[in-house]
């Protein structure tokens, strides 16, 4: 009987010491774990050269992770780069009609990728890193990491030309909340900051723990405005500061969280 417990045991902590598919790629550079999980379906992952399932779990240890024919080594320490995307780079390291990718931003090796998203139009504040768990809390809204953006806008409807004080009511509809696909998006803040009356122009702050995708552009063109520029100034407690256009820094974990 005795023995038969310790079989048990041993045979427990085996299967203990196995990790996710998604989670072990989310944490060796290639996105977050929702994000793998579209590397899963597509069948490009393979553990000891049989295609990887979702319900998969690895031992980094004994088992061999391939993706795309490249074998995964786990990840020995984490390394985390803020950069000022310019205005033209992509957000992804897997769009090959890309022109231009964020990742070009930073050194090659090791091999890092962009938290969230920053689409090609905007510029401002990104997070590159290895650490897919930070990926992951970043960018899920239930762990409510603000953004903040600054945004230039205009009005988009005619209608609201005839009055500049109209262009104040179509900007609180984003503090009001704008449904979009997704559900209901609204800034968390919002602050107007500068108002040109001649060219019916304003400046606000906007702050977001959402994440949905051209999230900013879309709620101003349901509230009736074009967005002019979009830069994002922080990402939780981090902040962009005076880091120039197209440039990147080396930070801590702890800038961020």
């Amino acid at each position: 009987m005795k023995n038969q417990s310790s079989k048990f045991k041993t045979q427990n902590n085996s299967s203990e010491l196995k990790t996710r598919i998604n989670k072990f790629l989310a944490q060796n550079g290639f996105g977050s774990r929702r994000g793998v999980e579209v590397l899963i379906r597509e069948e490009k992952v393979k553990i000891n050269n049989k295609i990887a399932k979702l319900s998969d779990r690895v031992d980094p240890n004994d088992d061999v992770v391939i993706v795309d024919e490249q074998v995964i080594k786990p990840k020995s320490e984490f390394i985390y780069y803020a950069a000022n995307k310019p205005v033209g780079y992509t957000s992804t390291v897997r769009d090959e009609h890309a022109g231009k990718l964020v990742t070009e931003l930073v050194p090659d090796d090791p091999r890092v990728y962009p938290v969230g998203r920053l689409d090609k139009n905007s510029r401002g504040l990104i997070i590159l890193t290895n650490d897919g768990e930070l990926a992951n809390k970043l960018t899920h809204p239930r762990f409510e990491h603000e953004k903040e953006y600054e945004v230039k806008l205009k009005t988009q409807n005619s209608k609201f030309k005839s009055s500049f004080q109209n262009i104040k009511l179509q900007i609180q509809k984003l503090k009001k909340g704008i449904r979009l696909d997704e559900g209901l998006a609204k800034a968390d803040k919002l602050e107007i900051i500068n108002l040109d009356e001649k060219r019916n122009i304003a400046e606000i702050k906007i702050v977001l723990h959402q994440g949905w995708k051209r999230q900013i552009r879309r709620m101003c063109e349901r509230a009736g405005l074009e967005v002019l520029d979009l830069k994002r100034v922080r990402i939780g407690k981090l902040e962009l500061g005076d880091l120039d256009e197209g440039k990147y820094i080396a930070i801590n974990k702890e800038n961020i969280v």
